[in-house]
């Protein structure tokens, strides 16, 4: 099924996109370094650019950043 949204998350080592929040955490978790993640409002083959290490499009939203601890602020990840 396709979603008309994604999410984008950057480290200082490396960014991606997953439409499946908690994969993307896990993803991201590997690094063990800090990260921030987005909720952007297009599906995930639409190109935009990206300013600052953030997504330039209208609607994202800036869902916080990891800390570490398995914590993003604003949202919070319970998992294994």
């Amino acid at each position: 099924m396709s979603k008309d949204f994604h999410f984008y998350a950057t480290s200082i080592a490396q960014w991606r996109t997953e439409t499946d929040l908690v994969k993307l955490i896990k993803t991201m978790q590997k690094d063990d370094l800090d990260f921030v993640i987005y909720y952007v409002p297009i599906h995930e083959d639409f190109a935009y650019e990206i300013r600052k290490y953030i997504p330039a499009i209208e609607g994202i939203v800036n869902l916080g950043t990891y800390n570490k601890k398995g914590k993003v602020d604003g949202v919070y990840f319970v998992g294994d």
